[in-house]
């Protein structure tokens, strides 16, 4: 046989997987990938053992290859077993295989390292974000604010009232709102509040309050009222108007002295760690802002707080100038996967509705 038939029947040998030799080494190709596969598996489970499981397919595939040749040689395949550049391509193909399987495998491993992260590592890492540039980050907590549509939660609320200041007992308020049109509804568990549920819709009731009292004047049963939404705070019941309220309007309120020129210069915001915040028993980022006393801004520190698995506000504690607590506020139990509609901003169902809401209001003036 001359060296051009020789060289065709290594050719056809190589291509074609009749030869006993050619068929060892497509089980070692084969056993190669099939390795790589249960790594792949394997990994998925144990992203630690991903190095070991790397080397041990390379040396598999090599042992596998050495034992094909022998194979091949006691079948009587002397000139393919001799043909060095025959087994040299195969081998680098199957190499070639381990390679990308590897890299399928290394890409688990990462995603892998992602998903067990402990809590405590992504909190640290979150926090070196925060500390790294505050203002910033309170930027991009008011725009993803601003995106919710919709949402749940439950509002604890403190504050200082009355005609001599004093905190009262803190309120717990579940709370729904929905972004358009500008709807707000509370609701209160406790016995001793005055009230049952207020309602704001914007467009509805001229833009005023639906409120339901709890108690009514004896021997009058419990009425439901229309209310100026500015009213509460006329009369020393609540700092804030109910149109004031949610989770966008307060990261607005916190970063508003940031952005205005005046007070940038003497502002100050530190980042204070993690810390558990009551009485929504949630692990939160603490930033702290003092300014010192300034005309129309009438707190001189606030902490604010990042529930620092959900990352949306988790309450904020506002102090006066006399380091007296003046309000704090909570929100807990955030639920961002609703579908509310306008039935959730009507008073509840075994109530007086809201026509006849109205109509004992208008009645009473």
């Amino acid at each position: 046989m001359n060296a051009d038939e020789r060289r065709s029947e290594t050719r056809h040998r190589i291509f074609f997987p009749g030869h006993p030799l050619c068929a060892a080494h497509v089980i070692a190709l084969l056993l190669g990938y099939v390795g790589c596969l249960f790594a792949a598996a394997t990994t998925k489970k144990q992203p630690l053992a991903a190095g070991r499981n790397r080397s041990l397919m390379v040396a598999a595939l090599i042992a596998v290859h050495r034992r094909s040749s022998a194979v091949a040689n006691s079948l009587g395949c002397r000139r393919w077993s001799t043909s060095r550049r025959a087994r040299e391509w195969v081998f680098i193909v199957s190499m070639l295989g381990v390679v990308a399987c590897g890299g399928c495998v290394s890409g688990e491993d990462g995603r892998a390292a992602e998903r067990v992260e402990s809590p405590e590592a992504r909190m640290a890492r979150e926090g070196e974000r925060i500390k790294a540039d505050p203002v910033a980050y309170l930027r991009d907590l008011k725009e993803r604010c601003a995106a919710l549509d919709q949402y749940r939660l439950t509002f604890y609320r403190q504050e200082r009232l009355g005609f001599i200041p004093k905190l009262v007992a803190m309120e717990r308020i579940r709370a729904a709102f929905r972004k358009e049109p500008f709807s707000v509804k509370f609701e209160w568990d406790d016995e001793t509040m005055p009230y049952f549920e207020s309602v704001y819709v914007a467009g509805r009731h001229n833009n005023q309050v639906l409120v339901r009292e709890r108690h009514g004047l004896f021997p009058f049963p419990p009425q439901v009222r229309i209310i100026d939404v500015d009213l509460p705070v006329a009369i020393g019941k609540a700092k804030n108007p109910i149109t004031s309220f949610g989770l966008a309007q307060v990261a607005a309120r916190t970063l508003a002295p940031f952005e205005d020129p005046a007070l940038a210069g003497v502002m100050t915001i530190a980042y204070e760690g993690v810390s558990q915040l009551e009485p929504i028993n949630r692990a939160v980022h603490h930033l702290r802002i003092q300014r010192p006393p300034t005309p129309g801004y009438l707190y001189t520190q606030q902490d604010f707080y990042v529930d620092a698995e959900t990352g949306w506000p988790a309450g904020t504690d506002l102090w006066l100038k006399n380091e007296q607590l003046d309000a704090r506020y909570r929100y807990g139990d955030v639920r961002t996967d609703v579908h509310l509609t306008d039935s959730d901003f009507r008073l509840a169902e075994d109530h007086p509705d809201e026509e006849k809401g109205q109509a004992a209001s208008k009645a009473a003036r």
